[in-house]
């Protein structure tokens, strides 16, 4: 009779060194080229964000200088046509 090791159930086995070591190397790559890709995406993005940011602030702007000049319009003393 054989007695199965505690915390091992008889005929089941787990990884061996070599199975682990080619896991975490293929885990290292995958993760490297994301990181690759990411770096050359990112400022891109971030680019894309600024610009998006100036144009909004330039419409807000331009919004504020409109109602300015027809407040500024409405106020004026109207002169009769000649």
């Amino acid at each position: 009779m054989t007695v199965a090791l505690s915390g091992q159930r008889s005929g089941e086995r787990g990884f061996t060194l070599i199975e682990t070591i080619v896991a975490l190397a293929l885990m290292g790559l995958v993760l490297s080229a994301l990181a690759s890709i990411t770096a050359q995406w990112l400022p891109n993005w971030n680019r894309g964000v600024d610009r998006i940011q100036r144009s909004e602030a330039i419409g807000i702007a331009l919004q504020r200088i409109e109602r300015f000049v027809n407040k500024v319009a409405s106020e004026a003393p109207k002169t009769a046509a000649a």
